[in-house]
């Protein structure tokens, strides 16, 4: 005979843990929240997968050679920066804007870039 059709909770069980043994939740769970609302931001964590490169967090020679030669061929930078052996769009704005050699390096593959588009 099974305890619970009988309305008696199973040994061993505070009443939390029988109420949830009935399948009724007493707690509000990730499925089940109090005050509606948009979705919790942390549901939806994209998780990278195990052959996923760490991103470059500093523009060195190697990642400005890479980038400049995507420049000069014509890549928007906004779209060279989305490779992750690249480092991100703000981190070679910050770097432009902290060296004079880095700044002028960019702005000479992008205008061979832009005439690379035009040509």
């Amino acid at each position: 005979m099974d305890l619970r059709s009988q309305g008696q909770r199973p040994k061993g069980l505070g009443p939390k843990a029988a109420a949830g043994a009935q399948g009724r939740r007493t707690e509000p769970g990730p499925v089940q929240r109090q005050g509606g609302g948009a979705p919790a931001l942390d549901a939806a964590k994209p998780t990278a997968g195990p052959a996923a490169k760490p991103r470059a967090y500093r523009l060195g020679r190697v990642g400005l050679a890479a980038l400049c030669a995507r420049l000069a061929a014509g890549e928007p930078l906004s779209l060279a920066c989305r490779d992750p052996s690249l480092p991100d769009e703000t981190v070679v704005r910050e770097a432009m804007a902290a060296s004079a050699r880095t700044a002028t390096a960019v702005t000479a593959a992008r205008d061979a870039g832009f005439d690379a588009i035009a040509a």
